[in-house]
C-alpha cells in the first residue's frame, strides 16, 4: 500500500481492497491492485467492506447515506446494483462479513441478511441477542441465529474476546436483576433467590444478604457440564478454568451446598438453609 493522506473517520479494510469514509461524508474505495482511488458516494454516514471467506469470494461495499438508507455495491461487477435489491430504510450502522450485512435500525433493533440473495429480507434479531451479534456476528448458523457454542468456544479460548463477551452481557443482566428485584418487593416477596454463575467475579454478591455456593467436585462437574451442553472435556475444563478458582469461591460464600450425590441430598441442603432464612425473617 501506498501512503495515502485522508481526512478519515471510517476505514474498512478488506484483501483486495479499503473503504474510507472521510469527514465531508464521502465514500472513498482505494483498490489494491490498481492502487487507484475512486469516489464512491456523497452524505454517508458510516460503511462497511466485505470481500473474502473461506468457502466463497466476495467483494461487498455497503453503506449507509444521510437519508438512513442501507446500499450495497459489487465491487465485482457481476451483479446488477440498485434497484434489483431491497434492503431495509432507516439504518443507523453497518458492519459486513463473509458476504452477509448485519444493519442497526433507527430503533435500535438489528436485521441480518445475505447481500448476493435478490429481494434479500434480513432475519430480525430479538432480545438481548443484538449487541452480541454486533461483535460475533460472523458465527451466525444458517438461520441468521447466534451459534452459542461456536460464540462459547471463541469467548473461553481468547481472553480478550472473554473481557468484551462479558462487557456486553454484565451490564444488561445486572440492570434486568435489579429490575426483577424491584418487581419483588413492590409484589411483597420477602426472600427472592439470583441463580447467578458468575456471583462474585461480577459483583453481584453486593445485591445480596447471603451467597450461596453450589460446588462438587472437578470430576463431577465436567463430567455434567459434558452431558448437558454436549461439550468435550477439553472445552467444559477451559470453561471452568476462566472462572474464579473453587477454593477462592468457598472462601467468599456464606453457605456451601455440596452436590456431590443424588440431588434429593441437595434439596434437603437447600430445605434446610430456607427454613433457616425463614425463622430469621419471623
Amino acid at each position: 500500500w501506498n501512503r495515502l493522506e485522508a481526512n478519515a473517520q471510517t476505514v474498512a479494510a478488506g484483501y483486495w481492497g479499503m473503504a474510507i469514509l472521510d469527514r465531508e461524508g464521502q465514500l472513498w474505495f482505494l483498490d489494491r491492485s490498481t492502487q487507484e482511488l475512486e469516489l464512491v458516494a456523497d452524505g454517508v454516514i458510516d460503511c462497511a467492506y466485505s470481500d473474502w471467506s473461506k468457502t466463497s469470494y466476495h467483494n461487498d461495499l455497503w453503506y449507509i447515506t444521510s437519508d438512513q438508507t442501507l446500499h450495497r455495491e459489487d465491487r465485482l461487477g457481476t451483479e446488477d446494483r440498485g434497484e434489483d435489491y431491497w434492503y431495509p430504510r432507516r439504518a443507523r450502522a453497518v458492519d459486513a462479513s463473509n458476504g452477509y450485512y448485519l444493519a442497526q435500525l433507527e430503533d435500535g433493533s438489528y436485521l441480518w441478511g445475505y447481500g448476493s440473495q435478490e429481494g434479500a429480507v434480513p432475519i430480525p434479531v430479538t432480545g438481548g441477542e443484538g449487541s452480541l451479534l454486533w461483535l460475533y456476528y460472523a458465527i451466525l448458523d444458517g438461520e441468521g441465529k447466534l451459534d452459542r457454542k461456536a460464540m462459547a468456544a471463541l469467548a473461553f479460548t481468547d481472553p480478550a474476546a472473554l473481557a468484551a463477551l462479558n462487557g456486553i452481557l454484565h451490564p444488561a443482566i445486572r440492570t434486568e436483576m435489579e429490575r426483577e428485584l424491584d418487581r419483588a418487593r413492590e409484589a411483597g416477596a420477602r426472600v427472592a433467590v439470583l441463580d447467578v454463575p458468575l456471583l462474585f467475579e461480577c459483583g453481584y454478591d453486593g445485591l445480596c444478604r447471603e451467597s450461596w455456593l453450589v460446588t462438587a467436585p472437578l470430576e463431577a462437574r465436567l463430567s455434567r457440564a459434558m452431558a448437558r451442553d454436549g461439550s468435550t472435556r477439553e472445552a467444559a475444563l477451559k470453561r471452568m478454568q476462566a472462572q474464579m478458582p473453587e477454593a477462592q469461591k468457598r472462601a467468599l460464600a456464606d453457605v456451601i451446598l455440596e452436590n456431590d450425590g443424588p440431588v434429593e441430598g441437595l434439596l434437603g441442603q437447600v430445605d434446610a438453609q430456607y427454613r433457616r432464612i425463614k425463622e430469621m425473617e419471623e
